[in-house]
């Protein structure tokens, strides 16, 4: 199976309908009520676009995930990430989220956070990160960490 990525670079850009559709899935397993997905996801791609990673995946041009990366001063924000269930365990998902490192690694980033759904803390573990036993002020959620 062919994996390749493709940027996402505004609200109007002819991926947004497949990335809001993966958006809406994601937001329905972690258990948030999907029903803003689209004004959400407009906002993100709107005030974060140009400085922000927004990176659809696709397994032979089907739409099978995506990761919404963020860089900071220091260390750097894996913001979402999600595989859909059918193009799961089969590499796609370590693709995805090497790419998004690379990319926040490119913008200076010493460092990369993220704050792991428990159901992928296998996964996330397995990639690198170790929990930090600081936790997020947002969702009190904990912060893992991949780097300095």
């Amino acid at each position: 199976m062919q994996t390749r990525l493709v940027r996402i670079r505004s609200s109007m850009d002819a991926d947004f309908p497949a990335y809001l559709a993966l958006f809406t899935a994601y937001e329905e397993e972690i258990g948030l009520n999907p029903a803003g997905s689209r004004e959400k996801l407009l906002r993100r791609v709107d005030r974060e676009g140009a400085q922000d990673l927004h990176a659809l995946l696709l397994a032979e041009e089907t739409p099978a995930g995506f990761v919404h990366a963020h860089p900071e001063a220091q260390a750097g924000w894996i913001y979402s990430f999600y595989v859909a269930p059918a193009f799961r365990r089969r590499g796609l998902g370590r693709s995805l989220a090497a790419h998004g490192e690379a990319w926040l690694w490119t913008a200076g980033a010493r460092a990369v956070l993220l704050t792991p759904e428990k159901a992928a803390a296998g996964f996330w573990k397995k990639a690198g990160y170790t929990p930090t036993g600081r936790m997020d002020p947002t969702d009190g959620a904990e912060i893992w960490q991949k780097g300095n």
